[in-house]
């Protein structure tokens, strides 16, 4: 991949012996073609700007993390080529294979190692519960939790609502008034009724 990168900035830099630019000494076959293409722009776009900054707006270093136009003048100012950390490490990855890292199990091993320590240094109780919380993340469908139950209907007057105090008068607790309180209510009732004619 290398070398279809030095091949890749071999014509790259054809184009550019016109203009006898040495700028670009340091990326060679260690940045994208691309990049050095948007880098090229801008150093054309520098010769009108010049050193200041407030007209150059670096948006190319905001947006592609490359040399914006300023930076480049001064660079050839200086008679020195762009420097390979100035050039975001996006450019630089010339393989299209994911990179892998040698420590990548190494940011979650303290973690366990301290669940390891606190698990030996709990009783029963806490052992128990912490191994039924590890099964429910390691299998979720072991899961002691049930999902709230949503009513559906919650507006108006409930369906059936006279059955339903019908049945729970049945069902109440109360017992059956006595015969003396029958009596003593029924005679309540004449009583009232006879006033009232």
């Amino acid at each position: 991949m290398k070398q279809l990168a030095e091949n890749g900035y071999v014509e790259f830099q054809t184009r550019n012996e016109a203009m006898g630019e040495r700028i670009f000494t340091f990326t060679r076959g260690y940045v994208s073609i691309t990049a050095l293409d948007l880098v090229q722009k801008e150093m054309k776009r520098g010769g009108s700007i010049g050193l200041d900054v407030k007209t150059c707006c670096c948006t190319l270093r905001q947006t592609h993390g490359l040399p914006c136009a300023h930076e480049i003048v001064q660079y050839k100012r200086e008679s020195c080529p762009i420097p390979l950390p100035s050039i975001d490490s996006h450019w630089k990855k010339l393989s299209c294979e994911p990179t892998t890292s040698t420590n990548s199990n190494a940011y979650y091993m303290g973690e366990i190692s301290m669940l390891i320590k606190r698990f030996e240094n709990s009783n029963n109780e806490l052992k128990l519960d912490m191994l039924k919380k590890l099964k429910e993340i390691s299998n979720p469908t072991t899961t002691t939790l049930v999902e709230q139950q949503v009513k559906a209907g919650t507006r108006g007057r409930p369906k059936n609502a006279l059955a339903r105090r019908q049945a729970e008068a049945e069902a109440s607790t109360t017992t059956n008034p006595s015969s003396f309180e029958l009596t003593s209510m029924f005679s309540k009732r004449k009583s009232r009724m006879l006033n009232q004619q």
